[in-house]
């Protein structure tokens, strides 16, 4: 299993083991999301695409109550 990224000039490849695949968490439970730790690095979603980019996590996620 592997993950294609297409760019206008190039196509990189990565192959990685299911095991390190985290599938995208369900809007409707949040206790399905995974925290990271900072400096980490992971593949980010761009909101309202389903285009991946390499990132760094910087602080963990904030969990906010009531809005």
């Amino acid at each position: 299993m592997g993950v294609i990224f297409v760019a206008a000039s190039f196509i990189r490849k990565y192959k990685l083991p299911p095991s390190r695949i985290i599938p995208f968490p369900k809007r409707t439970d949040p206790s399905s999301i995974l925290d990271f730790p900072p400096g980490r690095h992971v593949l980010a979603v761009y909101p309202g695409t389903t285009a991946l980019y390499k990132a760094t996590v910087v602080q963990p996620r904030k969990l906010c109550f009531g809005i």
